[in-house]
């Protein structure tokens, strides 16, 4: 059985892809960023790749905006972190009344 050819549109996309690879390779060492983030690696070579694609920046600010809602989410299903966030900056912080406890197991 002779082996299947590739649709037109698997073939654009695997010729866009590869693209896509050609100009980050060409691009990497000349990659910049400010501050690298987490992954700082995938970072420089999604800011190297994008320009095949999209305008200079794009990639960062839609991984930074990513990781932000990422985090966000992390945060509103955390009540204690929930807590801490709506409290944080307070002039008066976090003012505690009651009992102060000795840390460690009780006996």
């Amino acid at each position: 059985m002779p082996p299947s050819v590739p649709s037109t549109s698997a073939a654009q996309s695997t010729g866009a892809l590869l693209d896509g690879a050609v100009q980050g390779l060409r691009k990497l060492p000349d990659i910049r960023l400010e501050k690298l983030p987490r992954m700082a690696d995938f970072a420089l070579w999604g800011s190297a790749c994008e320009t095949a694609f999209w305008p200079p920046g794009t990639f960062l600010r839609a991984y930074n905006a990513n990781r932000r809602a990422a985090i966000d989410g992390v945060i509103e299903a955390d009540p204690v972190a929930t807590f801490c966030a709506a409290n944080h900056g307070r002039e008066n912080h976090l003012d505690w009344e009651g009992l102060r406890s000795p840390a460690g197991p009780r006996r």
